[in-house]
């Protein structure tokens, strides 16, 4: 993908981290703090992708662009908006290693 222009920054995504627990009974926990807020650019999965993604283990994808955090990994779950859903990082690209445009590509479970 190429770099968004600052017009294109329009989703907002939260990127909050995971931290397990387990107590003295043996019954475990998440908390979940807000490592940083942002505006992205989102581009959801469509054609022939998203109809193969659907067919075959009810994954949902996207890729979102964000200005460069070195607070951002790939431990993280990404919020967007008021979705109470969490979408899980794939993977991160530091766009041309200039520190200036991370691309993550995202993923989470569909029901059916």
């Amino acid at each position: 993908m190429n770099e968004p222009s600052i017009g294109e920054l329009k989703t907002p995504v939260v990127f909050k981290s995971v931290t397990r627990a387990t107590n003295e009974n043996g019954v475990a926990s998440e908390t979940m703090t807000t490592v940083l807020s942002a505006k992205c650019r989102w581009v959801g999965a469509f054609g022939r992708e998203a109809e193969e993604n659907m067919r075959l283990n009810l994954i949902e994808t996207a890729t979102i662009t964000v200005r460069y955090s070195a607070l951002i990994d790939v431990k993280q779950r990404v919020y967007e908006g008021s979705d109470p859903v969490p979408w899980e990082i794939g993977s991160i690209d530091d766009m041309r290693k200039r520190h200036k445009w991370l691309e993550i590509k995202l993923k989470r479970t569909v029901k059916a």
